[in-house]
């Protein structure tokens, strides 16, 4: 920039001097107004381009600030935002040096990682506050936010619709011949006697005694519903084969018919004197 602006100051000035000393030298000195005013007009230009700019190198000097400062006022239309985390990242890295040499501040270790968390550098933040607690040294808020841990909330509402739930047990007897391999299965009908079921729930014998909830979920009719049902006839079978027609050793047990409706826990407990009759188990409110 300081050259452009001393060539052509330069160039100005001798086109001034040739404008004077062309007529001398060609013997035929001859001056007008005309002549005279651009040999006195181009200095003064020139004397008042340099008054207005001072010294040509301020000109690059001014020019970086005024774009800073531009720089630093579009910053402040654009959002608090951006200014706060800049402030927080300057202040995490002088804190960052500090600690270096001053690895014992328990409070510095506080503060980094308070501003680690408030820029979202969360494994940072976790660091620095496992240097602090190893100062003994600890924070409630950051305990809490580093860990996980959320304000308490509210259960969700259970919009589960009708259901049929239970529990199923087994005799001491009939628990010594069943193994953990065998198959449990629950399901229900309209009757005792109806072929096909409406709900089926295979679980392995490994987790007897075990609760069972029967849902539109377990339906085996595509578009059935249990609330379709007023009464539903709950079935438990244990198969060594794995398959549902097959019961191992007459081990099976039926409920009285339940409403679906009526959220009450049915109780089935398998005993030795279970045979193909079906003996109906009833209902318990436990």
């Amino acid at each position: 920039m300081s050259f452009a602006f001393w060539g052509l100051t330069i160039a100005m000035s001798i086109a001034a001097i040739g404008i004077v000393a062309i007529p001398l030298f060609s013997g035929k000195p001859r001056f007008s107004a005309a002549t005279l005013l651009p040999s006195v007009l181009i200095p003064l230009v020139a004397l008042g381009i340099y008054s207005k700019l001072g010294s040509p190198d301020a000109l690059s000097v001014n020019g970086s600030r005024a774009d800073r400062s531009q720089v630093g006022t579009n910053s402040a239309n654009g959002g608090q935002s951006n200014k706060g985390t800049a402030s927080v990242a300057s202040l995490v890295d002088g804190l960052e040096e500090r600690l270096v040499q001053e690895p014992n501040d328990a409070d510095g270790w506080i503060l980094l990682a308070r501003s680690y968390e408030h820029i979202g550098s969360r494994a940072e933040a976790i660091a620095a506050y496992d240097n602090a607690k190893s100062l003994g040294k600890t924070d409630p808020t950051l305990d809490k936010s580093l860990s996980g841990e959320t304000p308490a909330q509210k259960p969700p509402v259970s919009v589960a619709g009708p259901s049929l739930r239970g529990r199923v047990a087994l005799a001491p007897d009939v628990a010594a011949q069943v193994q953990p391999s065998d198959t449990v299965f629950v399901f229900a009908k309209e009757t005792a006697a109806q072929r096909m079921p409406l709900l089926a729930l295979r679980k392995p014998a490994s987790e007897l005694p075990l609760t069972f909830e029967l849902t539109d979920a377990q339906a085996m009719v595509p578009g059935s519903h249990v609330a379709d049902y007023e009464k539903l006839v709950v079935t438990v079978r244990i198969s060594r084969s794995g398959m549902a027609g097959d019961t191992l050793n007459g081990f099976e047990v039926s409920s009285k018919p339940v409403s679906p409706l009526a959220g009450e826990e049915i109780l089935l407990l398998i005993e030795g004197n279970s045979s193909g009759d079906l003996p109906m188990g009833g209902p318990n409110n436990e």
